[in-house]
């Protein structure tokens, strides 16, 4: 996937909300570094560019870091009320996590997304395939994202672990890249550490 003129809007628009109206100089820099971006460039490589340019101008290796650890705490919190008897029920758990982001940190939005998410059935639903596929796979390697999302993951990854003789490699960024998980981010999170082998990519995308 090359990057499109929608992937250039997203970009301007997560530096733009997340320096809140300050720091006029360091957007404008945003503004014209994704203006000259490459459209050959796949969106995770232009994504680490303009990150950069926050990082460096902010003279902070990870910006976001408090805004993700409000997104786990609230993300903890929540996974709580959740109950997977059914992979069905875990698969839908973890989309949940996609909820979890730094522009809702509001815990009723998430409450929302979670009635709604484990309501509904999935539209394209090949869950008679995964299972199939679990009963013949050795490991599983699953790519972590957004802060928060881990506690989530964690419901779908334990369900299977109890279930399949699988071992699950759970990987997250191997430098912080805006609002995505770090191994920094979730030391804490001893549990998933208890059922996964976890690792960074080594990169930040």
């Amino acid at each position: 996937m090359n990057l499109t003129n929608e992937c250039k809007i997203c970009l301007y628009n997560q530096i733009k909300r997340f320096l809140d109206g300050k720091n006029k100089e360091i957007l404008d820099k945003v503004k014209n570094k994704i203006e000259k971006l490459d459209t050959n460039l796949p969106p995770p490589q232009a994504a680490i560019e303009i990150y950069e340019i926050l990082s460096k101008n902010l003279k902070c290796d990870d910006p976001y870091k408090q805004i993700k650890q409000d997104s786990i705490n609230l993300a903890k919190i929540i996974s709580k009320t959740l109950r997977a008897n059914t992979l069905s029920q875990a698969l839908k758990a973890s989309v949940i996590g996609n909820a979890i982001d730094y522009g809702s940190q509001n815990s009723e939005d998430i409450q929302y997304a979670l009635q709604k998410t484990m309501n509904e059935e999935f539209t394209i639903n090949d869950i008679d395939k995964f299972q199939n596929a679990l009963l013949r796979a050795k490991t599983i390697f699953f790519i972590a994202d957004n802060a928060g999302e881990n506690y989530f993951d964690e419901i779908l990854l334990r369900f299977i672990k109890q279930h399949y003789d699988i071992t699950i490699t759970y990987a997250v960024r191997g430098k912080p890249i805006i609002n995505d998980l770090t191994i920094d981010d979730i030391k804490e999170h001893k549990s998933l550490f208890e059922i996964c082998n976890v690792i960074d990519s080594g990169v930040p995308s």
